[in-house]
């Protein structure tokens, strides 16, 4: 029965279908002018699977950004260029995962209301969009960086000190109790059936970047997923991964506040109680408190 009430859970929050973005150049432009002007042809940054550059759009209306926006445009690494197959399926996979740990946050925001120095202290996830090159993208010796036909994904890029908070594997940097907490806080919302991870981006802080009107924040992107159905990708560890994850956890004190700490991977039998914000009928009194009052992230100015 519990597991049904997971599997519920699962398929309401997938219930906006993704969209596939088959966007070809030639198709967006009526002219041989390429959309897309790159700021260098060597990476910025590069990870396990991607390589990023700095872009600018050169077209109104380009996948949905302004003429002049600044972008992050990534590929897969040079090595995995010719799978454009396997590609379009990681890149799918990876929005898909996107899409999921946004709609993730948002609920997180609504019934956990966090809050630092009290003010809110929302968790929000950007969103890529991902296409198909028509073209291949060369050095001026004609060495091929990008090939036509490889898939892309293009971003907003995040403003500000880019930080890792945790990882797929449980580590943590232990600089942002609220980060951790939200990943815990996606699995026992899910009902044991997700759990976002890998979460890295920007937090504000008094004095810096302000977003969406607020001081403090979290500005996250490129999650990863653990589900019990695998269905997010070469990152989603599945429920081995959930495990892992809760290996290392370390509960802190927004964990506490939540009531988390009580309920762990291998730890705790969902059939025993109902998860908060699910059904909310039988949540702990714990978590009634902190529905009400908002759960403060705690320390200094650099400790959220």
């Amino acid at each position: 029965m519990a597991r049904r009430a997971g599997v519920g859970i699962r398929r309401a929050l997938l219930g906006i279908a993704v969209p596939l973005y088959l966007v070809f150049f030639h198709v967006l432009s009526t002219c041989n002018t390429f959309p897309i002007q790159f700021e260098s042809l060597s990476p910025f940054a590069q990870g396990n699977f991607k390589r990023a550059f700095w872009a600018t759009i050169e077209q109104d209306d380009f996948m949905g950004h302004k003429k002049g926006t600044r972008v992050v445009f990534k590929v897969a690494l040079m090595h995995l260029r010719d799978a454009n197959k396997a590609g379009v399926k990681a890149f799918e996979e990876d929005i898909k995962a996107q899409k999921m740990a946004s709609r993730l946050a948002k609920r997180f925001n609504e019934k956990v209301k966090p809050r630092k120095f009290g003010e809110p202290c929302n968790v929000y996830m950007r969103i890529g969009k991902w296409g198909l090159m028509d073209r291949d993208v060369k050095w001026p010796n004609g060495t091929v960086v990008i090939n036509k036909e490889e898939p892309f994904v293009i971003e907003k890029p995040i403003e500000g000190k880019f930080e890792k908070f945790n990882s797929n594997n449980g580590w943590s940097s232990g600089r942002g109790t609220l980060a951790d907490a939200f990943s815990h806080w996606t699995w026992w919302y899910t009902h044991g059936d997700m759990l976002v991870c890998d979460v890295q981006g920007h937090r504000g802080m008094n004095g810096g970047n302000r977003y969406r009107g607020q001081n403090f924040y979290y500005l996250l992107t490129d999650p990863a997923i653990a589900s019990t159905k695998k269905v997010f990708g070469s990152a989603d560890l599945g429920e081995k991964g959930m495990d892992e994850w809760f290996t290392s956890h370390k509960c802190n004190s927004f964990c506490q506040r939540l009531g988390l700490h009580e309920r762990r991977a291998a730890q705790f039998s969902f059939r025993a109680e109902q998860p908060p914000g699910v059904h909310g009928t039988k949540s702990s009194s714990a978590w009634r408190h902190t529905r009400q009052a908002g759960p403060e992230d705690e320390g200094g100015a650099g400790a959220a």
